[in-house]
């Protein structure tokens, strides 16, 4: 399990910062410095959990074993649809 480290957070707090701005309704309710490093640790945690259970489950669903880049390369793709086309 990773740890969130300040040459992380600054990337991270920039582009939320940006898209909340975006967001009218976010702006009463933004997190603090504090509050964001946990809900990024929490995000951290949950994909170092699931990591080795999803290349085991691409493995399975496509019938052979994958490289560590093909199933990063897989994931990519699959969130880039997910988060910036609405999939």
């Amino acid at each position: 399990m990773a740890v969130i480290g300040p040459s992380e957070y600054k990337p991270m707090r920039l582009t939320f910062f940006r898209e909340a701005a975006d967001d009218p309704a976010s702006r009463p309710t933004l997190p603090s410095k504090t509050q964001l490093l946990a809900a990024w640790q929490a995000i951290e945690d949950w994909w170092e959990a699931g990591r080795a259970s999803l290349k085991a489950q691409i493995d399975a669903a496509i019938g052979f074993t994958t490289t560590a880049s093909m199933a990063r390369k897989l994931v990519m793709a699959w969130m880039l649809n997910k988060v910036f086309r609405g999939g």
